[in-house]
């Protein structure tokens, strides 16, 4: 049996802490695919608020579509929010799964993962308009969950633009070609071992260094309350759904 002492260091010193990736990519072009076969060694939490959604859509029996995502939206958001606050108060790796449409949303979330000792990185799932439209229409018949056309098309529009913008604000990037039905087993390794290698490198984030040095030292194993105060996480988490 462990001591609490070496559970604290053991969690303190375990790879992947204060790194999170951003997931980015056309709804339907195989995001959270893609994220599922990037866990490893490290298995990163996923922050994504489709899936809290999904789960309400079976629990309140009622698809989700552009006409009733309101219904949804706070619910799903508060769901998501608490999770997060958890996340980011243990400084544990994270995917943040999400479409490229809104690149000031990602640089806002971008900052605030960095303004709290996280070193951030981009993993751009590539696919054409037609194949995400055609993968965005089955998942919608398994899921209930209904991604509007128009808006597909819309994200398509600026997807490569945006994708090579934050491929010039972040440490890591990685581009993940997945225009076929399936994604091939080489492209696949190749981004599993180039994930696995950021979560595995040491933290280059100066915050972060002083939080893990700071925790070390007076045997933390959270940030909050004295690394950083509640009312101060809160305000950045909410601050995450900023609108």
């Amino acid at each position: 049996m462990i001591t609490f002492k070496q559970f604290l260091d053991e969690s303190i010193n375990d790879k992947g802490i204060f790194k999170a990736v951003f997931v980015i990519g056309l709804p339907g072009s195989g995001k959270s695919y893609t994220v599922q076969q990037m866990s490893g060694s490290v298995s990163p939490r996923v922050v994504n608020t489709d899936k809290a959604a999904e789960f309400l859509s079976s629990k309140w029996q009622k698809e989700i579509r552009s006409d009733s995502w309101a219904e949804f939206k706070d619910k799903a958001h508060t769901i998501t929010s608490k999770l997060l606050f958890n996340y980011l108060n243990g400084a544990l790796p994270l995917f943040i799964d999400g479409t490229s449409n809104d690149i000031s949303n990602v640089l806002h979330r971008i900052g605030i993962l960095e303004s709290l000792g996280y070193d951030v990185g981009v993993v751009f799932v590539k696919a054409s308009l037609d194949t995400a439209m055609k993968r965005a229409e089955s998942r919608a018949a398994s899921t209930g969950r209904h991604v509007d056309a128009e808006f597909i098309k819309a994200v398509a529009a600026k997807n490569e633009e945006n994708a090579a913008y934050l491929k010039s604000k972040v440490d890591f990037f990685h581009e993940v070609p997945n225009d076929t039905m399936t994604l091939s087993d080489s492209v696949m390794n190749q981004a599993f071992k180039s994930a696995q290698a950021f979560f595995a490198e040491p933290v280059n984030n100066i915050l972060g260094k002083q939080h893990i040095a700071a925790m070390k030292a007076d045997g933390q194993k959270y940030l909050t309350p004295e690394i950083i105060p509640v009312d101060q996480l809160e305000k950045k988490i909410q601050g995450w759904y900023r609108s």
